[in-house]
């Protein structure tokens, strides 16, 4: 057994290191509060000066002081003392962030001080708070486009009028990206979990190359994939001439990272209409397309081209309701190709050239007419759903839509 001189001469030593260390974190945010309100350092200047000062903190400590005059740790409480009135203000703080919710731990020490709750550990809120009557976990934020009241009447009123009719002479147009192979760039970082059990959790990657691609599909098929700007430009082989000795090599010239309303009218527009007249044979037809500024720039010279372009052919769908890839059936065809094209063995690429031709053929594999025929007889349900929910995002097509919020 240790003897008592030791003992008492260990314990004094680590009594005096916890008084060593609190008065050194006190004396660090007075030193924060005097560079901040005094000699008005930026907050950037102060937090390379004092460790650990952020804002919220030195909020805390300037209202800490404000209220009691000491910046000195108050007594922390223990979970049965936090009160609704502790819970409701820190729940307040985490849904007050302007862009995205705050973290536990900066909602508590934004908190601190105010409203006159008393300040509990960051460990006894989160204990509490996945109790009682509302309880509340930590979980993603599930990503939604947000539907103004404006955008909810657009789309309730363009489903209820359009239910019926848009299925049997439209053709529906748009975009995607296609992405091939993917490179991981970051770290795993350090999280708890049970023993030889490490969580999943998805990582930062990079698309090595990708292709922008157009279409459209109607009740008889689907038109073929059109390559636009926004693609990764094919390797270009090695010239079989030298450089002259001294000759500054030309600098390549970037490709278009986007589609412009030239580009549009003259690559994309006259593909997809000449496909649609070859489908719609005899019959006048319908073009859908959302609102991309290359596809609607009205007031613009541009604009006009693209218009008139579509007038000598069909008659054009507008106004397309905002927000609403829900309501139109080529999202689902996107999918669908997608899938196929990462699930079929027999699609093999290894660079960009082999990746357009298996995407150009698990286009024509997983959209057939069958396919198209199927998605079309789906619009009056999907759009049905919609109109009784109010304009309100939709999951699913045809008989298994409902409503996103349900």
């Amino acid at each position: 057994m240790m003897p008592s001189a030791n003992k008492k001469g260990t314990c004094g030593g680590v009594g005096k290191s916890i008084s060593a260390l609190r008065s050194q974190r006190v004396a660090r945010r007075w030193t924060a509060l005097i560079l901040t309100d005094v000699a008005g350092w930026s907050l950037k200047k102060v937090r390379r000066e004092v460790q650990g000062a952020t804002k919220a903190r030195i909020d805390a400590w300037r209202d800490c002081f404000v209220q009691a005059g000491t910046l000195e740790d108050k007594e922390r409480v223990s979970r049965s003392k936090i009160s609704e009135q502790d819970l409701t203000a820190i729940k307040a703080s985490i849904t007050s962030g302007t862009k995205k919710r705050l973290s536990l731990r900066r909602a508590v020490a934004k908190t601190a001080g105010k409203h006159g709750v008393t300040l509990a550990s960051r460990e006894s809120y989160r204990r509490q708070l996945p109790r009682g009557p509302d309880p509340w976990i930590p979980q993603r934020e599930r990503p939604v486009k947000h539907l103004t009241s404006k955008h909810l009447a657009a789309r309730k009123a363009f489903c209820s009028s359009n239910g019926r009719s848009i299925a049997a002479d439209t053709m529906f147009s748009d975009s995607k990206y296609f992405f091939g192979e993917w490179t991981a760039h970051s770290k795993a970082a350090v999280v708890w979990a049970p023993a030889g059990k490490p969580p999943v959790r998805a990582r930062t990657q990079h698309a090595d190359y990708k292709v922008h691609a157009y279409a459209g599909i109607t009740r008889h098929g689907a038109t073929d994939l059109i390559f636009t700007a926004g693609t990764t430009p094919d390797p270009t082989p090695r010239s079989g001439t030298r450089r002259p000795r001294g000759a500054v090599p030309a600098a390549p010239a970037d490709p278009p990272k986007s589609v412009s309303a030239a580009v549009y009218a003259s690559e994309v527009l006259p593909a997809l209409l000449s496909a649609g007249d070859a489908m719609f044979i005899g019959e006048r037809w319908r073009f859908q397309q959302d609102g991309a500024r290359a596809h609607t720039v009205a007031d613009t010279a541009a604009g006009h081209v693209n218009r008139a372009l579509i007038a000598a052919h069909a008659r054009l769908i507008e106004p397309w309701p905002a927000r609403s890839p829900d309501l139109s059936p080529i999202e689902k065809a996107w999918a669908i190709s997608e899938q196929h094209l990462w699930s079929a063995e027999h699609l093999l690429w290894s660079d960009i050239v082999s990746f357009k031709a298996a995407l150009r053929q698990a286009w024509r594999e997983a959209i057939t007419p069958e396919v198209c025929k199927g998605l079309f007889a789906g619009i009056r349900n999907t759009y049905a759903v919609c109109s009784r929910g109010g304009g309100d995002n939709v999951t699913g097509w045809g008989r298994k839509t409902k409503m996103a919020a349900a």
